[in-house]
């Protein structure tokens, strides 16, 4: 089974440090990303916002590109920080942050202890050292997210290893919790979160190997959704004579899961072509919950064990 790790990303202008911290720490629990300044920081937290679980801030460190060796701005981590909850509003998901320093000065101290008394300050030793990882551990446990990939690790791979959008990941877990819950749903809000995750799907094979979804097919509407369906199952027909379904072309998906698959398609094209306002029970919305994740099952295996 796949792990899936923490992702960190850490903000630092010492290089020596940066690549310390990185040959000691990115390995089977962490993958590690590093910045020397803030700009570059804030130029990868919006490219892909949900491809970090945790940020670490020098206390002193370097807004811009320059002395990145020299020593840094006293208001360095009061800015950062600034600039992460403002990401944090904008995309409406919680980051977690701290900051690892090694000049812990009494301004910076009560600086943060007066706007962000939440964010500990941890030294750049030893002892800081284990106290900040085991926060890291802590605050990741209590994100969906974690909650989510321990529960579907084979599922949460595919949004770690970027096969997927990880913005989906934050519908699937909505869509997740609502089953758990019980709770039900109008069939079209359950359709809009589960439609773009099945394309998502099929257009990351086609751009892997055009066997698997043929050129032409189109990924966003309800026809090319099906025939795309239709062609990675190998484009089965049901054979009157033989009692058996026959295979134009080499099949890649199981037949039961196309079967299952397919259902949810016509099911939720349906929804999207007329508009269909009522709720559907809880049952209903689990098993559609299922048939989705039966497919990311597939989607995840077919990626781990395909030729790289």
């Amino acid at each position: 089974m796949s792990q899936v790790k923490i992702r960190l990303l850490l903000v630092d202008d010492k290089s020596n440090f940066r690549e310390a911290f990185v040959r000691k720490f990115d390995g089977e629990e962490f993958e590690v990303y590093t910045e020397p300044h803030l700009v570059g920081a804030l130029d990868k937290l919006r490219a892909d916002f949900f491809g970090y679980d945790f940020v670490i801030f020098d206390g002193l460190g370097h807004t811009k590109p320059g002395l990145t060796e020299d020593r840094g701005e006293k208001e360095f981590a009061y800015k950062a920080i600034n600039e992460l909850q403002a990401l944090t509003m904008q995309y409406k998901r919680e980051l977690p942050c701290c900051v690892f320093t090694m000049y812990q000065t009494e301004d910076m101290i009560q600086m943060l202890d007066k706007v962000y008394p939440d964010i500990p300050v941890f030294a750049k030793d030893d002892a800081g050292e284990e106290l900040m990882l085991n926060y890291v551990r802590e605050q990741y446990a209590r994100q969906a997210e974690a909650t989510f990939r321990l529960r579907h690790p084979e599922i949460g791979v595919i949004f770690q290893n970027g096969w997927l959008q990880r913005e989906h990941e934050q519908e699937l877990i909505k869509l997740f919790e609502k089953v758990d819950s019980g709770e039900v749903m109008l069939l079209k809000n359950a359709a809009s979160c589960i439609r773009p995750i099945m394309e998502g799907v099929y257009t990351k094979l086609a751009e892997l190997d055009r066997r698997l979804v043929p050129e032409g097919l189109q990924h966003d509407n309800q026809q090319s959704l099906g025939q795309a369906i239709y062609h990675i199952a190998g484009q089965p027909k049901w054979d009157n004579n033989t009692r058996k379904y026959s295979f134009k072309s080499n099949p890649f998906m199981p037949l039961h899961l196309w079967l299952t698959v397919n259902a949810l398609q016509n099911a939720t094209s349906t929804v999207s072509m007329h508009a269909y306002t009522h709720p559907i029970s809880r049952y209903t919305l689990s098993s559609y919950a299922n048939i989705l994740a039966d497919l990311l099952l597939w989607f995840s295996d077919f990626m781990q064990k395909r030729p790289q």
